[in-house]
């Protein structure tokens, strides 16, 4: 009896469901993952959606191979996404993340949600929650430098920090993320109010500093507006902030004079640190060990714009760029962060 289409895709899934059970974890690569994803495409290719009237019309025509799409997505919902505890003690699902970075740790999602929530990574025997350096949009897909883990203990630093500065409850915790909605809301063109804006609320920029000083003299031809003492090794790096509306970009899309004279300022500062090291240490009481500099500039960018600029970074991958919606992005997250561990119950 001659075996029909159906029946051998029967026998080889049994076939595969063997070889799967006994192949070991590190062979499941990206190989594995592309077949997959013409398996997928092979039981039913979206592209043809265009060749009927409307979506409702594909899926009739569709109907069965619609069906175990959705069987498929089901049974995997149901089934992979994991019911806990966090590590703030509340009742979570724990879910697979499609993205992994780490070789030595796995990214996962947490939430109150099947298969959503925030990133986590579980790496070293300590389980960490990413927050965004980056405004995202609709489309566009997180990279690596984009997201910073911090641990229980990181968040705690942070929840101490700002119960000393008397930011005791949530609507205190928001008012820096209202203030610079309203001063870009304002078209304020000041850069001292923003310069203000950051040393008022310097836990903006993230964890990793746990002071900033302003205006530190290099020289008389080299003042940043900011040193960052870094937390974990209390070396300083560098920030420059500019106002918001400064035009970064000409007509034809290359880069205009006044981010070009911005660039250069904070290459020139980086320089100077690197070739004076040893005199800022002995002299000004200014330590600087492989320092980076972050430079705040650009509002309200388009998406190729804002490509341009990461472009940009990566001719020195020293300097990185935070426009204000990175910034308002990155308050936003920090907010939501500390909201999901409940670290300060006042919080």
């Amino acid at each position: 009896m001659v075996e029909s289409k159906k029946d051998i895709g029967i026998r080889l899934i049994c076939e595969l469901e063997e070889i799967f059970k006994e192949l070991p974890d590190k062979e499941f690569d990206d190989g594995v993952f592309e077949r997959v994803d013409s398996l997928l495409l092979s039981i039913l290719n979206p592209d043809n959606v265009h060749k009927h009237s409307n979506i409702q019309d594909f899926l009739l025509t569709n109907k069965n191979r619609s069906q175990l799409l959705a069987y498929i997505r089901h049974a995997i919902t149901q089934n992979y996404s994991f019911r806990g505890y966090g590590e703030s003690g509340k009742k979570v699902f724990v879910s697979p993340n499609h993205t992994q970075w780490y070789d030595d740790g796995v990214m996962f999602l947490e939430g109150e949600e099947l298969f959503a929530g925030y990133i986590g990574l579980y790496i070293n025997g300590e389980v960490r929650y990413a927050l965004s350096n980056r405004d995202s949009r609709v489309g566009e897909i997180f990279e690596k430098d984009d997201l910073k883990f911090i641990s229980i203990d990181e968040a705690n630093t942070l929840s101490r920090e700002l119960e000393k500065k008397r930011i005791k409850n949530l609507s205190s915790l928001e008012m820096p993320i209202y203030e610079l909605e309203k001063m870009l809301k304002d078209h304020e063109k000041s850069e001292s109010k923003y310069q203000e804006w950051i040393e008022k609320y310097p836990w903006i920029l993230g964890l990793q500093y746990k002071t900033i000083q302003p205006h530190p003299i290099f020289d008389n031809e080299n003042i940043p507006d900011f040193n960052g003492i870094r937390t974990h090794d209390d070396y300083r790096d560098i920030i420059e902030i500019k106002q918001p509306f400064i035009n970064l970009f000409r007509q034809d899309g290359g880069y205009t004079s006044e981010f070009n004279d911005s660039w250069n300022q904070v290459e020139r500062y980086l320089l100077y640190v690197k070739e004076n090291k040893d005199y800022l240490d002995r002299n000004k009481g200014l330590k600087f060990e492989n320092p980076s500099c972050i430079l705040i500039i650009g509002y309200d960018l388009s998406s190729s714009q804002r490509e341009a600029l990461r472009k940009k970074e990566k001719m020195n991958s020293a300097i990185k760029i935070y426009t204000y919606n990175d910034l308002i992005a990155y308050g936003k997250y920090t907010v939501d962060i500390l909201k999901q561990m409940k670290l300060n119950p006042n919080i």
